[in-house]
């Protein structure tokens, strides 16, 4: 993909960009083809802390599976949570490098129990020891919004096992007549990944 098409899509994306953000915990570096990662581990939302009723939903499993797929693109598949289940398949295809930085663009679609079907799409920015992250959603429900702009800010640590967190801010929004901001939401994520070389690379020198 040409910078330049890169570059519109992405301010598409940001002008037109809910309630339903996930913080897929990854970089923007991309696996290779032979490579493939399982994630384990929990993202939670500290607004959820505030009472009684919501403390259930305050801390979420996530169990995920990527795996690359060559020419600088990855595939995911994340399962969050037991109260309110989603699931999440998402493309991340790195735009550019330069030395150790890399930049790429992650698209997800979602859907879940009490969640609309929605979209989202990442900027990613930097490497596995600290990442930027800029992105916006869409969801087709209207409660307390229906798009939201998140900011991101992560790292990663380890080889074969990967250690990582990643801090999220989104500010959520619903477009129609008027254009205000309804609520504001933060996530923080903890994983690890069990890295591996798909069966069929293993024994190739």
């Amino acid at each position: 993909m040409k910078l330049k098409t890169f570059c519109c899509i992405t301010f598409a994306t940001l002008t037109f960009s809910s309630c339903s953000f996930y913080n897929r915990m990854t970089s923007p570096e991309v696996l290779k083809k032979e490579e493939r990662i399982i994630t384990i581990g929990a993202v939670s939302d500290p607004n959820y802390f505030t009472s009684r009723e919501t403390s259930w939903y305050a801390v979420q499993p996530v169990i995920g599976y990527r795996s690359g797929l060559g020419s600088n693109q990855e595939i995911g598949l994340t399962l969050y949570g037991i109260w309110t289940p989603g699931f999440v398949v998402d493309y991340k295809h790195q735009i550019f490098r330069s030395g150790n930085f890399y930049l790429s663009s992650d698209v997800a679609a979602f859907i879940g129990l009490h969640r609309s079907l929605g979209f989202q799409y990442d900027l990613l920015f930097g490497n596995r020891k600290l990442y930027g992250v800029i992105g916006t959603n869409y969801t087709l429900n209207n409660y307390p919004g229906n798009s939201a702009f998140i900011l991101g800010l992560g790292k990663e640590f380890g080889e074969k096992r990967r250690f990582g967190l990643q801090l999220n801010y989104a500010g959520i929004y619903s477009l129609g007549k008027e254009y205000n901001r309804t609520a504001n939401a933060i996530t923080i994520g903890l994983k690890v990944d069990l890295y591996k070389i798909k069966k069929k690379y293993q024994n190739l020198d």
